[in-house]
């Protein structure tokens, strides 16, 4: 079985978000994890406009941004 993960949910693996629990448990599911590549640049926005509004650090934007990669090993 393979899951297609979108930016709202990846986001969830680095923010406190509602239902951020349930998106981390994807996490450690056998189900192989793939997305588009444009992830990695919908979950840095994502990260850069939470800087913005003052919701998270830098160094915490920058570490999501570098580590959505290491969670999808495929990016379609």
């Amino acid at each position: 079985m393979t899951f297609i993960i979108d930016a709202s949910v990846a986001a969830k693996w680095f923010f406190r978000e509602p239902l951020a629990d349930h998106a981390r448990d994807l996490l450690s599911h056998e189900a192989a994890l793939e997305a588009p590549d444009f992830l990695v640049t919908e979950v840095t926005n994502i990260a850069w406009k939470k800087v913005i509004r003052g919701e998270i650090a830098h160094a915490q934007a920058q570490l999501a941004a570098k580590g959505i990669t290491a969670y999808i090993p495929t990016l379609m």
